[in-house]
């Protein structure tokens, strides 16, 4: 069974919100402005550190009682920089820092609202970025650090009013301006505001596509691989990547994947060059896909080139283009294995009311009816069939191949 597919690259349209707060307090600022008294001090002082004279971040002010300040002198108790926690929608935490003064500084989050389930979102509701919303969901503004210079302002288009809210969502608009209010407070988000940017660019590295256990197996034993993405360090969900930005400048960064969950691995080649993931669902509603270049089934051997396929290879992909029969038992909204009437043996002699453990692992039908099982957490089994209604992606065809030989065997 395969478990890793590799493609030839993507092509990326990426729609960003864009805070830069580096316009208000860059590097060395001898000048800030309270956010809650509008009090301007060129220096301020820190009880924390004999009176020493000491430029702050000036999230809030001395002047007025307000406290959040970070002391570049003593970091003294009680004076902090906001601490960014970027938290992705399977509930792990990426990185935590803390945001210092900085000219290129920029903090970026994604144009659609994102939630969090509700046990994940209890751990992080004292932070600025979850919180319950009046609906009973639970709000996430997955927020990352940028540097907003003169390569991201060539790459992207730049926006200081809503160009398209189909495209930047209002209510990812709002919820991002929430969760830096909560940071860097109101007047200083109002003052500044949000920029709208979008680029589209193609990367031609390779692209690998599995389960994140399966990709954990598969960077293990491809040192090749582990090699052109600069990745030294691979635990069991988790990896260790090596990378360099524009300025030369190198650093190392871990990952760490949620269980049981579908990944794209790619490597970025933007401002940083370095290896990335992204959950499915992320990658396909920005990224479109290239042609299939190998598939891997952890032998521990280079893959083969599925460019010529072979003849077992094209009688597959001849199957996978064949819509799938429904079960015949009434009731059982399961496809039927290949050539055969029904979903499993189980279905048949129960009359639908069981079914054997690989069939249950498909448990829901496309919303579309296709007869496919829907992807784990949507109603349809890919993006192109809940667009199209009936045709289907690369991957879903070969997820469809693969269930119908464990299935038949």
């Amino acid at each position: 069974m395969v478990e890793v597919v590799e493609h030839s690259g993507f092509t990326e349209r990426a729609y960003r919100l864009v805070f830069h707060f580096g316009e208000k307090w860059p590097t060395d600022s001898d000048g800030v402005v309270c956010a809650l008294c509008e009090h301007r001090e060129s220096m301020w002082d820190c009880p924390d550190c004999a009176g020493k004279k000491t430029t702050l971040l000036g999230f809030a002010c001395v002047k007025c009682g307000g406290t959040g300040h970070f002391c570049q002198g003593c970091s003294g108790n009680g004076f902090k920089a906001p601490t960014l926690r970027t938290i992705l929608p399977t509930g792990c935490v990426e990185h935590t820092k803390d945001v210092h003064p900085k000219t290129e500084g920029g903090l970026m989050c994604y144009t659609h609202p994102q939630n969090l389930g509700a046990e994940d979102a209890e751990k992080y509701l004292a932070t600025p970025f979850v919180w319950e919303r009046n609906t009973g969901t639970f709000a996430l503004v997955q927020i990352w650090p940028m540097r907003y210079n003169h390569t991201f302002q060539s790459d992207f288009k730049v926006s200081i009013e809503n160009p398209d809210p189909d495209k930047f969502s209002l209510k990812a608009v709002e919820e991002f301006k929430i969760a830096l209010g909560k940071m860097f407070g109101a007047v200083a988000v109002h003052e500044l505001g949000i920029k709208y940017c979008y680029c589209k660019r193609e990367n031609n590295n390779p692209v690998y596509v599995g389960q994140s256990e399966a990709l954990m197996v598969f960077l293990t034993r491809r040192a090749d691989v582990r090699k052109a993405m600069n990745i030294p360090v691979v635990g069991v969900l988790s990896f260790e990547c090596d990378y360099i930005d524009k300025q030369k400048n190198t650093d190392r960064k871990k990952f760490v994947l949620s269980p049981n969950t579908r990944y794209y691995l790619y490597t970025k080649d933007g401002e940083e060059k370095m290896a990335m993931v992204k959950t499915w669902d992320q990658f396909e509603k920005e990224c479109s896909i290239k042609s299939v270049r190998h598939a891997d089934n952890h032998a521990g051997e280079p893959p083969q080139n599925l460019e010529e396929p072979s003849r077992r290879s094209r009688s597959r992909s001849r199957r996978a283009s064949r819509k799938p029969a429904t079960c015949a038992i009434e009731g059982c909204a399961r496809f039927a294995v290949e050539d055969c009437k029904h979903c499993c043996r189980t279905c048949l002699a129960s009359g639908g009311r069981q079914h054997g453990p690989v069939c249950s692992t498909n448990s829901y039908a496309c919303a579309a009816g296709c007869a496919r099982p829907a992807a784990v957490g949507f109603s349809h089994c890919c993006r192109t069939c809940s667009q199209q209604g009936g045709d289907h992606c690369p991957h879903c065809n070969d997820a469809a191949n693969s269930r119908v030989v464990k299935a038949a065997g």
